[in-house]
């Protein structure tokens, strides 16, 4: 029995022995200190590196029977493109597993020289941590990458030096800190190389459009650093204030009005949107001589029920008429009215709403989001009407509107909240659902009350 499969067999017997039969793991497990469960834990995951050190040794020996066969690839023999594709077949197993096992199999597998006379692997220390199960082989695959990388620009001491500290460093390292330390140490052996691979991760990057079955289009972003930076700049100045820690009196009423549940993907497609819309506003619209709007078409009858359907132009997926009338609220958008048989009854105008004047206005008025409880600045908000702008063309007033973060316009266009205001200051009025009574709520900024004022 070879020293693998020993420690292997060593392992996994002391794992077994821990285990109660049958069905009573469960409550064994609900009775057990902590200590005996993270020891448990701390066992599943030895057994799981040595599993994975055997499973890349035989990788390796397949891609090395694959190298002296004659005829077809042993994949294409066995109906697959790929080793790792075969393996992970065989196994059972994710193929992004599969690939690991036969990238780290090819790259500790004993050699043979030119003679046919055996020669000891090319990693000897990455082979020894995997054996012995002092590493994973996530953190063999960034150690071999790495020093595949170095080898034409470094010396073999250098070489040498660099493979043994990634070993001895893996262990303690999460995976993505590991990864940024290969970075580092290639970047320090090779610093002339820094600018290539810039131009080459430029070229590389760019965004993906596909089309998910639910309807919803999924953008896939591969950034370069740079775009990196700026973008995730951009972001993090929206979302990061909303990501702090808050502390409340345990005695403080529940209230839903304030709780924001958007996951960070959410908070970061709404930050992503407040900046393109940020743009939209700023920029002077005119591409080739031509000026760019967006066109929400809306039958007539959804106009005058406020049910129904909405498009904008060059997007295949319909919006609610709410939706539609949120964006015709901020956004520099021409509303097409159709009739019967698709005939259009009214082509709108772009920036019929708000002036930027009155969005001054009413950011000095306002101070920021209006909504209790949020404290999104000025500039992150729109302007929101507390009566329906979509129907209407005659004079918007200032009186009628307050600022709203785009999240918490969206509440109030879809959850069933409506808003009045009294003397410049917001009330807003939760659906029966929230509060049977209905209760207006006080919004905005607090303000100093003048000096005799009872209200």
């Amino acid at each position: 029995m070879s020293v693998l499969a020993e420690r292997l067999m060593d392992t996994v017997t002391a794992l077994a022995a821990a285990l109660p039969a049958g069905d009573q793991l469960e409550r064994t497990l609900q009775a057990m200190p902590e200590r005996d469960v993270l020891r448990l834990v701390e066992r599943i995951g030895s057994s799981r590196r040595l599993l994975d050190a055997v499973a890349a040794r035989v990788a390796g020996e397949l891609d090395r029977r694959d190298d002296v066969l004659d005829g077809d690839p042993f994949p294409t023999r066995m109906g697959e493109r790929t080793l790792a594709e075969v393996v992970a077949r065989e196994a059972g197993m994710p193929l992004a597993t599969a690939q690991q096992w036969c990238a780290v199999g090819a790259g500790i597998a004993p050699r043979r020289s030119l003679l046919g006379e055996p020669l000891p692997g090319k990693h000897g220390r990455v082979a020894a941590a995997i054996d012995a199960g002092e590493l994973t082989v996530e953190a063999g695959v960034w150690i071999l990458r790495t020093l595949r990388q170095l080898e034409d620009l470094t010396a073999v001491e250098d070489r040498d030096w660099a493979e043994a500290m990634l070993v001895r460093e893996a262990p303690r390292l999460t995976m993505r800190e590991f990864g940024r330390l290969c970075g580092a140490l290639r970047d320090r052996l090779d610093p002339d190389g820094i600018e290539p691979r810039e131009e080459v991760m430029r070229a590389k990057a760019g965004i993906r459009e596909t089309r998910t079955r639910d309807g919803l289009t999924r953008w896939i972003m591969d950034m370069d650093p740079e775009a990196e930076g700026i973008i995730r700049t951009a972001i993090d100045a929206i979302t990061a204030p909303r990501r702090k820690v808050r502390f409340t009196d345990a005695a403080e009423e529940f209230d839903p009005a304030k709780q924001d549940d958007r996951t960070l993907a959410q908070k970061r497609l709404d930050a992503m949107t407040r900046i393109a819309g940020q743009y939209t506003a700023s920029d002077d619209g005119v591409r080739a001589g031509t000026k760019v709007t967006m066109l929400v078409t809306c039958d007539y009858e959804v106009l005058r029920t406020k049910l129904g359907r909405a498009s904008i132009f060059g997007v295949d997926q319909p919006v609610s008429a709410a939706t539609a009338r949120r964006l015709a609220a901020d956004a520099d958008i021409i509303p097409v009215v159709l009739g019967g048989e698709s005939e259009i009854l009214d082509i709108g105008r772009a920036k019929r709403l708000f002036t930027a004047a009155q969005r001054l206005a009413m950011a000095i008025r306002d101070g920021g989001c209006t909504w209790p409880g949020c404290e999104a600045p000025a500039h992150w908000c729109e302007a929101a009407h507390a009566k329906d702008p979509w129907s209407t063309t005659g004079r918007t007033d200032i009186a009628d509107g307050t600022l709203l973060c785009p999240f918490h316009h969206r509440r109030l266009d879809n959850d069933g909240w409506n808003f009045e205001m009294r003397s410049g200051v917001p009330y807003f009025l939760p659906p029966p659902w929230i509060d049977p009574e209905r209760r207006p709520r006080r919004g905005g900024r607090e303000r100093l009350p003048e000096r005799g004022a009872t209200g």
